[in-house]
């Protein structure tokens, strides 16, 4: 059964204009359609689809496993399953595959060549790009299916490429394939070509921070796109492209020219002054470099009306070096209607307004959430859900130089809610009080040891009494922090033995998500270690961790003075989907209730089936109720899923990483990792397009309602509820 491709073309087509995840919907288009049928078989194709996942997910370990994948991938007759085994390959990120998938020549399928041309691209990800530079070039030259150059195109720009002469080839081929010279004069390709043309610029343009390409200068025209009304009309725009694609082509344009190392003044003032508030944002972070620094620039992204481009402007003015911006923009900032313009601006309070009377009474005004004035000793509890503004308040009071600092610490010191604790930690530091923060060392929350041992200096006498009480622990962040403030610290063998115990009582453990925090734990070890501690460190040579064993090796093998070869013995992947469970995974939605708003995330199991999987049982088993998002970034994500709240507390066993075509556009839902194939359950949210994610993260889903409740969120935002909906198929 050959699978229709007209829906996956156009998805294909969204994709490029940055409206969702490409080829979402497999080559079926039967996401969510119709009337109830409940008990249908599987597909035909769904056994031969899990058993290319299967090798995909082994990583091809086996050469039974390779060779599958590649038998499927030169000509299955399921064009989904080709193109999966296509995907996997690519996957792999193995340079020695690159010419077996530029031998692919033979399929007569759109979205397999896509998927071809990304798998090249990805097949050298994280080194020399050089390889996969022809074969995208040739296939360039031979392609003639818009879309499919267009992807081409993305791919071709996203190579590293260390050589000079091959960046100027890479760049000929963006310019040629974009704007294509037409009776002697440079015109704009097609929509779907164009693009994916300004993807791989900007891709380009962000790595090499170049765009030159022989005589013309790719500048030139990425303006006439971003400023298609100041270009003629010959030679501007995306011709007979959607709204969302002429307004995705001006972004991607604006992007790359922001992404030039020193952006032309007339760019951004004319990005600030445009009527697209996407396009204001993208100019406001060409602020940070911008050279000579520009008062009307400024002045203009401080006061935009979107509350996004001035969290933009804040921050890339607040990365400059000399000294922007000022303690006036700082304050005004601080009494911003927007939640998040205003945590900036009150951060910014307490390093540009030192000793300034009128900002230590608008920070003090602030704290009266906690303490009122008129109650000497008394202390407000502070609210569990708008905690944000006095603890930046007072971190911002501490560092302003104000000596009356204690009027406040006590009731942050007391709170219930562990961010103030924390908050407390930070202030102190910040008037250089660090003896102070031993009280903390002690606290029963190990977040605000974390920040409180981070606040030390590696290798002193405070870090190492703050490590030794932390290496007691369990929580994995505050082991990772403990072994890492060890560094450098006077060799002891109390240390030593510490640092054995709590090695030995993770492994016990037996969690993958255990693994940066053991191999801090064993560099320490290598320092405060010796050979009377071999016995605990030589079990971890046939650890569950490949990783670990090896490093574990090293270190026995050090110590016992000769070679001690790693024996890992690894847990097993997670459990695939059955056939059943996984096509009803093609028509699954998880619905969140997040601090009382309702947000829908559709799974793309076709493009990331392992981790939709995950994300649905881990949904349905409750593991997501009652945790928060830990992590809130405006202008980029929201993250969930820790119950630890922190980095590196997650669920079981590591997910493998499934990265694609799948761009990480506003509101794409990703898988948060620490490195590659580090899956924990983790998950991100999108507010904004991050392209520069993309190849690197795995998205697995997609928000179909409620970014207006991601958009207002804060950190420490409650999941209170999430339910999971599968929507009846009708064949």
């Amino acid at each position: 059964m050959r699978t229709a491709v007209r829906p996956v073309l156009v998805l294909l087509g969204a994709w490029l204009c940055g409206a969702v995840s490409p080829v979402a919907a497999g080559g079926t288009g039967r996401e969510g359609a119709g009337t109830v049928r409940q008990g249908l078989p599987a597909r035909p194709a769904t056994t031969a689809l899990l058993q290319v996942i299967a090798a995909e997910d082994s990583r091809a370990a086996t050469p039974a496993a390779l060779d599958l994948l590649k038998r499927a991938a030169a000509g299955a007759p399921d064009l989904e399953v080709q193109r999966a085994a296509v995907r996997a390959l690519g996957r792999l990120e193995r340079p020695d595959l690159v010419g077996y998938l530029a031998g692919i020549t033979r399929t007569a399928d759109p979205v397999v060549r896509a998927e071809l041309a990304n798998a090249l691209a990805q097949s050298v990800f994280g080194g020399d790009g050089t390889a996969a530079l022809e074969p995208l070039l040739d296939r360039l030259r031979q392609e003639g299916h818009p879309l499919v150059r267009g992807v081409v195109a993305a791919s071709l720009g996203r190579l590293a490429l260390p050589d000079p002469a091959a960046r100027e080839r890479a760049a000929a081929g963006l310019l040629g394939t974009g704007w294509p010279e037409v009776d002697g004069r440079r015109r704009p390709a097609s929509p779907a070509v164009l693009l994916g043309v300004l993807r791989g610029v900007e891709s380009f343009a962000q790595r090499h921070r170049e765009l030159r390409a022989g005589a013309v200068d790719l500048e030139t025209v990425l303006r006439e796109v971003a400023f298609p009304s100041a270009s003629p009309p010959s030679a501007s725009g995306v011709p007979e492209a959607s709204a969302v694609g002429i307004a995705t082509a001006r972004h991607r344009a604006m992007s790359a020219l922001v992404a030039v190392r020193t952006p032309a003044v007339e760019d951004v003032s004319r990005g600030l002054a445009d009527a697209d508030p996407e396009l204001r944002r993208l100019a406001a972070s060409a602020l940070a470099r911008i050279e000579p620094y520009n008062t009307d620039q400024a002045a203009l992204a401080l006061s935009d009306a979107e509350p996004a481009v001035r969290v933009q402007a804040l921050r890339a003015l607040s990365s400059r070096a000399d000294g922007r911006p000022s303690c006036e923009q700082a304050l005004a900032a601080a009494r911003d209607a927007a939640l998040h313009v205003q945590l900036l601006g009150i951060e910014l309070v307490g390093s540009r307004c030192r000793g300034n009377a009128t900002a230590e009474e608008h920070l003090e005004a602030l704290l009266l959430a906690v303490r009122a004035v008129d109650e000497p000793g008394a202390c407000r509890p502070l609210p569990v859900r708008d905690w944000h503004r006095p603890n930046a308040a007072l971190v911002a009071l501490a560092q302003t130089g104000t000596t009356d600092l204690e009027r406040w610490l006590p009731c942050f010191r007391a709170a219930d809610v562990w961010r103030a604790r924390a908050a407390a930690a930070r202030a102190l530091a910040a008037r250089g009080d660090r003896e102070a923060l031993v009280p903390f060392f002690e606290d029963p929350e190990p977040n605000v040891r974390v920040v409180a041992l981070e606040l030390t200096e590696p290798g002193n006498l405070l870090a190492v009494r703050g490590a030794l009480q932390a290496l007691e622990g369990r929580d994995y962040e505050l082991l990772l922090v403990a072994a890492n403030k060890l560094q450098g610290a006077t060799p002891d063998r109390v240390i030593g033995e510490a640092v054995a115990g709590a090695l030995e009582r993770v492994t016990a453990e037996r969690k993958e998500t255990s693994r940066d925090t053991r191999l801090a734990l064993l560099d320490r070890l290598e320092e405060h270690g010796d050979v009377r501690l071999e016995h605990k460190v030589a079990p971890l040579v046939r650890d569950f961790d490949p990783v670990v064993a090896v490093r574990a090796a090293a270190l026995v093998s050090r110590w016992l003075g000769r070679p001690v070869a790693a024996e890992p013995r690894p847990q097993g992947p997670p459990p695939l989907p059955s056939p059943a469970e996984f096509d009803a995974l093609r028509r699954t939605r998880v619905v969140m209730v997040i601090d009382g708003g309702e947000v829908v995330v559709r799974l793309l199991a076709r493009e990331a089936p392992l981790n939709a999987w995950r994300f649905a049982r881990l949904a349905r088993s409750g593991y997501y109720t009652r945790l928060t998002l830990h992590r809130v970034v405006a202008n980029f994500i929201v993250q969930g899923g820790s119950p630890g709240a922190n980095e590196h507390s997650g669920d079981g066993p590591f997910t493998r990483d499934e990265v694609g075509l799948q761009s990480n556009v506003r509101g794409s839902v990703g898988l948060s990792t620490r490195g590659r194939d580090t899956g924990d359950g983790q998950f991100y949210v999108n507010l904004v397009d991050n392209p520069r994610l993309d190849f690197t993260y795995t998205v697995f889903g997609q928000v179909e309602r409620g970014m207006e409740v991601l958009d207002g969120v804060a950190e420490g935002a409650v999941i209170e509820r999430v339910t999971v909906e599968v929507e009846p198929e009708v064949r």
